[in-house]
């Protein structure tokens, strides 16, 4: 056994994992194929290159922050991609929203959309119907997340406290947290993206290092972290603005599909990234982009499946930075915007080769 090997094997039998190396082999590039594409004609919806996607059990395609005559809008696209349903209108009614955070599928197929606004969850139907059926409260704040089995609620930052990973129930009541809270001036070093890993377990990555870990209520069960050059450790406080600095990796979405396998969206710099300044008409916003500026000109991604006990590198692939989130198990989706402003959304497929 090399020194190198006998170096990683003994780092598996550590609570810590790290993955060993930079390299990968040609049999670890992952297959990233397009499973559907959604192009609005424009005449009746828009849909927005920050918009959310989720995919159905049965395959139907609900995306969030769609612009219609009515405003903004949760849109229901079929296996197809034709448009079949709005919903969720601006406002302060039944089935409405006055602005449209998280979507996901849960329970039966139901849609459960969150209010960042009124802070709370209201519930459709499953499609193709996709009526409104109620709304509830959550009980905390956070940033929000519906699974198909839970619904998570990252940790809010308030008066120097930040609140741990909180797990509420299909009514809003709090269920359990992950951790206490954590008192601190730096919530951006402390901050956690989860997502269900089983009964009373969460994934929870750091955003500025690559560290992934598995968490019960009161502990840290496993810790996984990926040591590479294009990710190395951030302790800084302040963000970027990605136009005019060049962005520096964080992890951006978790998944972990239903072999278990822990996969992970790393948004970085663009290999060809370059500052784009402001056109001189118009009046000069720091902390506004350009009009003109595409996510993929400043943004790629890089997408990774990891072996959820060892942190081992199962497959790694660059993929565009126009690639927002998982929009399910292996799936991927992003909205990419034409030179007109014209945005398509694609529904991407994530494979291993064997």
């Amino acid at each position: 056994m090399t020194l190198l090997k006998q170096i990683c094997f003994l780092r598996l039998l550590a609570l810590t994992f790290t993955g060993c190396g930079n390299e990968l082999t040609e049999t670890q590039r992952l297959v990233v194929s397009q499973v559907l594409a959604i192009s609005p004609s424009g005449d009746t919806v828009d849909l927005s290159p920050f918009s959310q996607a989720s995919v159905s059990r049965s395959g139907f395609v609900a995306v969030s922050k769609v612009i219609s005559k009515s405003g903004e809008n949760i849109a229901l696209f079929d296996p197809s991609g034709r448009l079949i349903k709005l919903v969720g209108r601006p406002g302060g009614g039944p089935g409405e929203f006055k602005a449209i955070g998280s979507i996901g599928f849960g329970p039966g197929d139901s849609l459960f959309a969150h209010d960042v606004q009124t802070n709370l969850i209201v519930v459709h139907s499953p499609p193709p119907a996709l009526s409104y059926v109620r709304s509830f409260a959550v009980e905390v704040r956070g940033d929000v997340k519906v699974w198909p089995n839970s619904i998570l609620v990252a940790g809010g930052w308030s008066r120097g406290t930040l609140q741990p990973t909180r797990e509420i129930d299909w009514s809003g009541a709090l269920v359990r947290s992950f951790g206490p809270p954590i008192e601190t001036t730096t919530p951006e070093l402390e901050f956690r993206l989860p997502i269900p890993a089983g009964p009373a377990l969460i994934w929870a990555a750091f955003n500025q290092r690559y560290v992934i870990e598995l968490m019960t209520p009161d502990s840290v069960v496993r810790r996984l972290v990926r040591d590479v050059d294009w990710f190395p450790d951030d302790t800084s406080t302040k963000s970027p603005l990605p136009w005019s600095e060049r962005p520096r990796a964080r992890i951006y979405a978790l998944s972990l599909d239903s072999a278990d396998v822990l996969w992970v969206l790393v948004r970085r710099a663009a290999a060809n990234w370059r500052a784009v300044g402001h056109p001189t008409a118009v009046p000069f916003q720091p902390s506004r982009p350009p009009v003109s500026v595409r996510l993929a000109e400043l943004f790629e991604g890089v997408v990774e499946a990891l072996d959820p006990s060892t942190g081992a590198v199962l497959g790694s692939s660059v993929v565009s930075g126009s690639v927002l989130g998982f929009a399910g198990s292996r799936l991927l989706y992003d909205a990419s915007e034409d030179s007109s402003g014209m945005v398509t959304m694609r529904i991407l497929r994530l494979d291993r080769r064997r």
